[in-house]
């Protein structure tokens, strides 16, 4: 059953996203989690160790890196990251098994209710 992942751990405005992949469990904890995964299909290079409590995802042809914290991890079916930048703003993913696939849930939530860019 998949862990919830609206909850207690998530505050003003988020996004959420439920997505069902071929990609086993294990291939997708590692695009998520290895920096040479990482790489090919998120963000430009990685720095920082999510096993060492912290990364930081560098978008270098947009100028900008996005740096977390771990709050909370079980190897191969949870994440819980908080930004460093902005405190509150959290990114949870949530990876389980489902027969020959995998449900992947997101949410990035802490966002403000002010308009304008986040």
């Amino acid at each position: 059953m998949p862990h919830q992942i609206q909850g207690p751990d998530h505050a003003g405005r988020a996004i959420e996203v439920a997505v069902m992949t071929r990609a086993t469990a294990e291939r997708v904890w590692q695009c998520w989690t290895d920096p040479a995964r990482v790489v090919e299909w998120f963000a430009d290079r990685v720095t920082g160790s999510l096993e060492e409590g912290g990364v930081s995802w560098h978008f270098d042809r947009l100028g900008s890196a996005m740096t977390y914290r771990v709050i909370a991890m079980t190897p191969g079916e949870h994440l819980l990251l908080e930004s460093a930048e902005a405190p509150g703003t959290r990114l949870e993913i949530v990876i389980a098994p489902q027969g020959d696939s995998t449900m992947v849930q997101i949410i990035h939530s802490g966002f403000t209710d002010v308009p304008g860019p986040d």
